[in-house]
């Protein structure tokens, strides 16, 4: 079973910056605007893995 990704807000993120980048080396973390899920935050290990992935 999968674990869920974390989601914080804006503010959170921008308050607690320097924390969740030690997360997102272990994890992708969602940042929601207004409520809204806007974007994901991954480590760039696992961005290039997935980009690897996409080309084959």
């Amino acid at each position: 079973m999968k674990s869920k990704i974390p989601v914080f807000s804006i503010s959170q993120f921008r308050d607690q910056l320097t924390m969740l980048m030690d997360v997102v080396r272990h994890q992708p973390i969602v940042i929601s605007y207004y409520g809204k899920r806007a974007a994901v935050v991954l480590s760039h290990k696992e961005y290039q893995r997935l980009i690897a992935n996409s080309q084959q």
